[in-house]
């Protein structure tokens, strides 16, 4: 199954009867609901499952989000404001007074750490930017459009004081997206076949993109 990295303050109740009268944690929710609609597609999911697996009654979750859209744009617009924290971060390490390649390398594992830490939103993003309509409209908006605005400028730069070979910065955000990524829509056959652990899987992506990218 795909996991989701979650967030570390939530408290996680057991599985088990949801309590009729227990309001539904929304972050709680929406990190289960990113895990249902990667694994099983927005089609394939329901939002009574999301609502039993997170352990609540599914009325309240209903009463909460209005509709399964209405959860998927709220997992949506969590996801967004989670990768907006970590281009927030990217960008105050490469503002801090070091070499710039030690700073664009700190910058960059900041993205892979959080894309190792949170497989799911690979398998997600990859189903959504499937079909045409309001979904991919959605999460072109949240997701793909805040990553481009982040990432060609910080290529761009590295390429003017020599840190990565020179490229076509319209499209080396998705050749860089696909080394981050690809591991992450193939994790299971990573762990069961090589053993390795979210810290590794960072190591070896980051060493990746100094091969593939950096000069020599």
């Amino acid at each position: 199954m795909v996991e989701s990295g979650g967030r570390d303050s939530r408290r996680a109740r057991g599985r088990g009867r949801p309590r009729a009268s227990e309001a539904p944690d929304p972050h709680r929710v929406e990190d289960i609901a990113l895990i249902a609609f990667a694994t099983k597609g927005y089609d394939g999911t329901s939002l009574r499952d999301i609502a039993l697996s997170a352990g609540v009654d599914p009325a309240l979750v209903s009463r909460r989000f209005g509709s399964k859209l209405g959860l998927w744009r709220a997992t949506v617009d969590a996801l967004g404001d989670q990768l907006e924290e970590i281009y927030e971060a990217m960008r105050t390490a490469l503002d801090q007074p070091a070499p710039f390649p030690k700073r664009c390398r700190e910058a960059l594992r900041l993205f892979v750490a959080f894309n190792c830490k949170m497989p799911a939103l690979s398998h997600f993003f990859i189903r959504e930017i499937e079909r045409p309509g309001e979904r991919r409209d959605l999460v072109t908006r949240r997701i793909w459009q805040p990553y481009l605005a982040t990432m060609q400028p910080l290529l761009q730069e590295a390429i003017v004081n020599g840190v990565i070979i020179p490229m076509d910065c319209d499209y080396a955000p998705v050749s860089l997206l696909g080394v981050v990524a690809m591991p992450q829509l193939v994790r299971p056959l990573l762990d069961q076949e090589l053993g390795i652990n979210t810290q590794v899987a960072v190591d070896r992506i980051m060493a990746s993109l100094m091969a593939l990218f950096m000069v020599p």
